[in-house]
């Protein structure tokens, strides 16, 4: 952690930490200019309930690659912590939240100081997450409004199986599937329902 809140438990923090991981796709050519890889690479955004009841929301985003300047692993990670009362907006709907940090400011060597907290009301969701532009991604295949049924009863089935939703994405529409699901639901109930927009391993 560079910068941290106060008033954050060290328990939090310890579950937090993995959270972020960014592990890019195998295909990402590292011989490409930085501003091509970065634009090449995905961003992900995780949303998990903490053991202590708080909610997560931690974005990761590709900065480039390391020393070698063969290999990537080199990622930022912002996260949003917060009790469940205060999160009044759907959390895929932060996506675009405009105050993720991308980069650290430049290192003076010394300790930096605790960030501010930050207000959750100043969210506003992506025109394409909004619910009346998720009707028209449903009505616009036939297959999609079953295709969302079945996706809802593994939902509410997960607390008996244990088994996770996992979205093939060849067409960039896993963020809209995941809003999809989320927006289904009261947004009370979605708050318990964790998720992650990318995965390179599909059995993590």
């Amino acid at each position: 952690f560079h910068s941290i809140s106060e008033g954050i438990d060290p328990g939090d923090r310890e579950q937090i930490r993995s959270l972020g991981e960014l592990k890019l796709p195998r295909d990402l050519e590292f011989g490409l200019e930085l501003q091509e890889q970065v634009a090449r690479a995905p961003i992900l955004l995780r949303y998990r309930i903490l053991q202590s009841g708080r909610w997560v929301l931690v974005r990761s985003r590709y900065v480039g690659t390391d020393y070698s300047k063969l290999r990537g692993g080199n990622y930022f990670a912002h996260s949003l912590i917060g009790d469940p009362e205060d999160l009044r907006h759907w959390p895929v709907d932060f996506v675009d939240w405009p105050h993720w940090q991308q980069r650290l400011e430049r290192d003076d060597g010394q300790p930096p100081p605790p960030l501010d907290p930050v207000d959750l009301d100043d969210v506003a969701p992506p025109a394409r997450l909004a619910l009346e532009a998720l009707a028209g991604f449903l009505s616009a295949d036939g297959s999609r409004t079953e295709l969302l049924a079945r996706m809802i009863r593994a939902t509410l089935l997960r607390a008996e199986t244990d088994r996770s939703i996992l979205i093939r994405d060849p067409g960039s529409q896993g963020l809209t599937w995941v809003a999809c699901i989320q927006k289904a639901f009261p947004r009370q109930a979605a708050l318990h329902l964790s998720f992650c927009t990318y995965q390179r391993d599909v059995y993590g």
